[in-house]
């Protein structure tokens, strides 16, 4: 039996979710310069990252060592196109690495760019070749309603479990975190990014100025942050920071929200323009789970 259960189209962690991811797959990479950084920066968090990239300036018994402590069973939950999955296939390329998400056509982008970047195969069935001699599996995996507490006995665990700006899209926040770290083996880790609670702060003074609703959706206190950055972009105007939030489907409002009126949304669009002229502040946090 597989260790991962497909989902069918209406078990997605939320269906409006789904649709966006599902329509901005084609736009994603064109907007996703911040996600790009951000998968980057997490990937210089994992276990031994800075060690393995130097591995050519030790000797082979150093290389040795340090690649037999080494993640072998990887999981990526959510990555959408792909990003933070390239950096795991040049860190662990001996490591068994399973690649999902819960939007089939981010998934099936994901499959075509790593196939091209690592001269793989494409199709559904776990492939070796020279450059990634571990196995490589892309599955659909929506976290919250495939996978199990606890685990079945028989069940896949793994050493390392990465994602990079996904968490904050599950309705269960606390629960699917659970689930997710009893798939760790004993000593396994979960690294993750997410937007942190001073994401946005332009939008959000703008929005409480004019005494209209925000829709931001925001976790609770986040657990074992390893660190927090700040990145301000200037997008050239809040329509044009919008319209990227659009094609990387990250336009989901929190559960609740009433879109604002276009008349409503003007009016923050200007008045937010004249103070900030365009320019946007993220908030990130990385954190690392471990097995409980």
């Amino acid at each position: 039996m597989n260790h991962l259960t497909e989902s069918p189209p209406d078990l997605t962690m939320n269906s409006g979710i789904n649709r966006r991811f599902n329509q901005s797959a084609r736009t994603y990479d064109q907007s996703a310069s911040i996600q790009i950084h951000i998968a980057k920066k997490l990937s210089d968090q994992l276990p031994d990252a800075h060690t393995l990239k130097g591995l050519t300036s030790l000797n082979l018994q150093q290389q040795t060592a340090i690649k037999n402590n080494s993640p072998l069973e990887i999981l990526e939950i959510g990555c959408g196109t792909g990003h933070l999955s390239t950096h795991l296939l040049k860190l662990y390329p001996e490591a068994n690495l399973t690649i999902t998400d819960f939007s089939e056509p981010m998934l099936s982008i994901a499959q075509k760019k790593i196939s091209h970047l690592f001269n793989q195969p494409e199709g559904n069935q776990p492939v070796k070749n020279q450059s990634v001699s571990g196995e490589l599996l892309f599955q659909i995996l929506n976290p919250e309603t495939d996978l199990q507490l606890p685990p079945p006995e028989n069940q896949k665990k793994y050493d390392l479990i990465a994602s990079s700006m996904a968490i904050h899209w599950f309705e269960n926040y606390e629960t699917t975190l659970r689930l997710i770290t009893n798939q760790l083996k004993p000593g396994g880790s979960f690294y993750l990014s997410t937007i942190g609670p001073d994401c946005f702060p332009e939008w959000r003074t703008t929005l409480k100025y004019l005494n209209l609703p925000i829709g931001i959706r925001l976790l609770p206190p986040l657990e074992n942050i390893i660190l927090e950055e700040t990145i301000s972009k200037n997008y050239g105007s809040t329509a044009r920071f919008l319209t990227e939030l659009k094609q990387t489907g990250a336009h989901s409002p929190r559960r609740g929200y009433t879109p604002l009126p276009p008349t409503q949304l003007r009016t923050a669009i200007t008045a937010m323009d004249q103070k900030y002229n365009g320019t946007i502040t993220w908030h990130i946090q990385y954190a690392k789970l471990s097995a409980k």
